[in-house]
């Protein structure tokens, strides 16, 4: 089951910040991964989708080692979701 809390998850500095109103907000990439994965492993695929969005909106293929890490498993995830992931 997942927990209600679906939005962005804050730690102290993993994953990618980002900047608003001059404040930088920390985004847990690890918790986001975990989240969907649950998500996709309990056929849900509108949290799977939600999570998806938020994961590639704070990861990047040419970031950190974090944010390279999330991307790729971004793409696991997103082709288990497709069901062409095995």
């Amino acid at each position: 089951m997942l927990p209600s809390n679906k939005s962005k998850a804050r730690t102290s500095g993993k994953g990618r910040g980002k900047k608003q109103n001059g404040k930088k907000e920390v985004i847990d990439l690890r918790t986001l991964l975990i989240l969907c994965a649950q998500a996709v492993a309990a056929d849900d695929h509108k949290s799977a989708h939600e999570l998806l969005k938020q994961i590639r909106q704070h990861s990047n293929i040419f970031g950190d080692g974090n944010q390279r890490l999330a991307h790729i498993f971004a793409d696991g995830l997103e082709a288990r979701l497709a069901g062409t992931g095995s």
